[in-house]
């Protein structure tokens, strides 16, 4: 990964220098890579652009290798073909090779990916193979919606999506309009939720009335309306008192619903209906990848209580390592010039293998903030010795009883991920 230099330092093999040099040790550490941090949806970017680039060096054909990619993207994300077109990206204004000789082109192959995805026909990545019985109900088909729809499917529940408009989409059909998405692609990636075992009713408004409804005969309720509850409700237009008081309405009917569980937390209420939860714009505006990561924490603590679990904590890693990344290590590779998702004829099978040359070199531009990339720059540095080489994907293994201290392995590390402890 990262393109190393042509030239590099020769092996440094003498035998260690007599004396502690310090009594401190290295110790692997994984640390958030900013393209990772900035992504709005929680998507392990650099965990997907890895996979696609070290294709070789795994063994991995090229479609095996895209088909992996696939499933680490949609882990959190299942309309990447959609988001590639309509996200700012902020991982890529952040991303560490921006400072060297561009960011990576994270947006387009996000879209390539997604695109291949639809021609090829990749599964979406289920966590369970058995269908839970217990009826969820989600209000509002916008991204925050389909989102929670999404990651309850995947943990084998059969939810059904409530929207008030002819379509699903919400915001995403916003962007249709404006012309930035087509409609073809939009369709492809909400039609692949319908067979995934996510249920559809649009041109359904659901007042107060119709949520207490919901509420009696499901486990649990999302509403994720957008703002003035736009989804659930048509859109209050200037001069439209009445829309805009009845999502007015809805929206004080959820604060209350909300509250009445315990300010938010999945508690079954005093009168036994089941919990609600809300997302989405109507939560908190932003960007529709953060509407997508609030519909998967629903779902999340939805099938957590459900199951009457307390949903897990993420696991705290160390700071980003941006100012430990060496830049001096990898040689210049200037950023691809795509502006947009890579075009291609849809009709054509062989558009996509006349790109994926690019599209492997493309990813090959990562520089794995913080994650170890077998570079061998510890093993080549240690005098004393102090590194074990693994078999692939495992890495090295420290000697510590060999280790005298000198920090070097971490000062050469490429990724920043050997911290002296």
């Amino acid at each position: 990964m990262g393109l190393f230099k042509d030239v590099k330092k020769p092996v440094i093999r003498q035998a260690a220098v007599a004396g502690e040099v310090s009594p401190k040790r290295p110790r692997f550490a994984e640390k958030a890579a900013p393209c990772v941090e900035r992504c709005a949806a929680g998507t392990d970017v650099r965990a997907w652009l890895n996979v696609i680039a070290q294709a070789k060096e795994y063994g991995r054909t090229v479609e095996e290798a895209y088909e992996a990619a696939w499933r680490i993207l949609a882990e959190t994300n299942p309309f990447p073909a959609t988001l590639a077109r309509i996200c700012p990206h902020p991982c890529e204004r952040d991303c560490t090779r921006g400072a060297k000789d561009g960011a990576v082109a994270i947006a387009a192959l996000e879209g390539y990916l997604g695109d291949l995805a639809l021609s090829r026909g990749f599964e979406l990545p289920r966590l369970a193979a058995d269908t839970r019985p217990e009826p969820v109900a989600i209000v509002g088909g916008g991204p925050a919606g389909l989102s929670c729809a999404y990651q309850l499917a995947r943990r084998g529940y059969r939810p059904t999506v409530h929207e008030a408009r002819p379509q699903v989409g919400g915001r995403l059909r916003d962007a249709q309009r404006t012309g930035r998405l087509s409609s073809v692609v939009l369709d492809a990636e909400i039609e692949r939720l319908a067979t995934f075992g996510v249920g559809f009713t649009c041109s359904a408004r659901v007042d107060e009335e119709g949520l207490d409804t919901l509420r009696g005969r499901s486990r649990a309720v999302f509403v994720a309306t957008g703002r003035l509850a736009g989804s659930a409700f048509p859109e209050a237009v200037p001069g439209d008192a009445t829309a805009a008081q009845d999502s007015n309405r809805l929206l004080f009917a959820v604060a209350e619903a909300v509250k009445r569980v315990d300010g938010g937390t999945l508690r079954r209420s005093a009168d036994d209906a089941a919990p609600l939860v809300a997302g989405g714009d109507m939560i908190h505006p932003g960007l529709v990848a953060a509407a997508l990561a609030q519909g998967r924490l629903a779902a999340v603590a939805i099938d957590a209580w459900v199951r009457g679990l307390q949903p897990g904590s993420p696991p705290v890693r160390p700071g980003p390592a941006v100012s430990r990344v060496q830049l001096g290590w990898f040689k210049p590779v200037p950023r691809h010039p795509w502006t947009t998702v890579p075009e291609r004829d849809p009709d054509d099978p062989g558009s996509w293998e006349a790109l994926e040359a690019e599209v492997t070199a493309e990813a090959a531009r990562c520089l794995s903030c913080g994650l170890c990339m077998d570079c061998d720059s510890c093993w080549m540095y240690c005098t004393a010795k102090g590194f074990e080489r693994l078999p692939k994907g495992q890495h090295y293994r420290v000697l510590l009883d060999r280790c005298n201290g000198c920090s070097k392995c971490a000062d050469v590390c490429p990724t920043g991920y050997i911290d002296m402890v």
